[in-house]
C-alpha cells in the first residue's frame, strides 16, 4: 500500500482517502489495521498500483478487508487542522 506523504504537523506517514458519505478528503494513517474505524468500500482512479480508497465509518467486516484509523484520531496536533465553525 502506498503512502501519500507525511503529516505536516507530526511528520507521521499518512495517505488520503475519500469519504463515501461526504465526498471530502480524509487523512488516514498509512498502514491498515484490524481495528481501524474506517473501512475501504471502493477504490477509485489513479494508476493501477496506487488507487485512492473510498472509506466509510465502520462498514461490515464482510464488505472490506482494509481498515484504517483516521489520522485525525492519532495525530497529536489534530486540533491545529480543525476549522472553527462560523455562527
Amino acid at each position: 500500500m502506498r503512502s501519500d506523504g507525511t503529516c505536516s504537523s507530526c511528520g507521521a506517514k499518512m495517505r488520503w482517502a475519500i469519504s463515501a458519505t461526504t465526498g471530502k478528503r480524509v487523512p488516514l494513517d498509512a498502514e491498515a489495521i484490524t481495528l481501524g474505524n474506517l473501512g475501504v468500500v471502493e477504490w477509485r482512479g489513479g494508476p493501477p498500483a496506487m488507487p485512492t480508497p473510498v472509506v466509510a465509518v465502520n462498514p461490515t467486516r464482510t464488505l472490506t478487508e482494509y481498515r484504517y484509523l483516521s489520522h485525525s484520531v492519532t495525530c497529536p496536533n489534530a486540533a491545529d487542522h480543525r476549522s472553527t465553525k462560523r455562527d
